[in-house]
């Protein structure tokens, strides 16, 4: 079963291995929309809480897309990057595409397993929704616990709507935007089905609710695109 050109995927299967490696950049782009501007937007919000000295950390690095535009938006001295993914296989793709930069430190693990310390910043980027649900809570406490006062984590979701005529809405709007990227109507369907039971969204009050529980305090939306969703959250 294809789910894009040259992407196999079984019914509920899908898995971050090296063939999704290899074509994961070229695919997220027809996949997720605005995901080049959500980059922007991450670094352009990075300024207010990456300085000299300051730690980030990527919670599901994939290929290093984030870490690198980071790195050359970012301009302080003696900043350190941690990329975290259980996938071997992305962060190899990540080595990579970071080749050449600095600072750079890779730990392939579940993001379940981190821990994090002394963080100015933490990205994690269509990446919770993979996570089993309830390992999640424990995830955003141990970022809350390990940001720096005033430091941030961007959370980046697909989500669902509100109720399920809003989400059917969405859904279709998204297959729309997925179809106008050149993907056909068999490999959007090929790719729901390979994900069926490995991705599993929450609605946005949930994501709030569990930021809230965590310890959070500043919470807000910056950015909303049918069912995809963008919360900076501060310590």
């Amino acid at each position: 079963m294809k789910c894009d050109k040259k992407i196999n995927a079984e019914r509920g299967r899908w898995k971050f291995d090296s063939v999704v490696a290899s074509e994961f950049d070229d695919h997220v782009k027809k996949s997720v929309p605005f995901y080049d501007q959500i980059q922007d937007m991450v670094c352009e919000l990075s300024d207010w809480f990456i300085g000299d000295n300051a730690l980030v950390y990527d919670l599901g690095a994939a290929t290093g897309t984030t870490i690198a535009k980071l790195q050359q938006h970012n301009k302080h001295e003696n900043v350190r990057y941690v990329l975290i993914d259980y996938s071997k296989d992305m962060l190899g793709k990540a080595k990579e595409n970071l080749k050449g930069l600095d600072n750079n430190h890779f730990l392939p693990c579940d993001i379940s397993d981190a821990r994090i310390h002394d963080a100015s910043l933490v990205v994690c980027l269509y990446t919770l929704h993979f996570v089993k649900p309830e390992k999640r809570a424990a995830i955003l406490e141990e970022v809350y616990r390990g940001l720096k006062d005033g430091g941030a984590l961007l959370l980046v979701e697909k989500i669902y709507g509100s109720s399920a005529f809003i989400d059917s809405i969405y859904t279709e709007l998204y297959h729309d935007l997925k179809r106008k990227q050149g993907l056909t109507p068999l490999e959007i369907e090929n790719k729901a089905i390979s994900l069926r039971g490995v991705l599993k969204p929450y609605t946005v009050k949930r994501n709030v609710e569990m930021l809230e529980a965590a310890g959070f305090k500043e919470i807000e939306t910056f950015f909303r695109c049918w069912n995809f969703v963008g919360i900076i959250a501060i310590k």
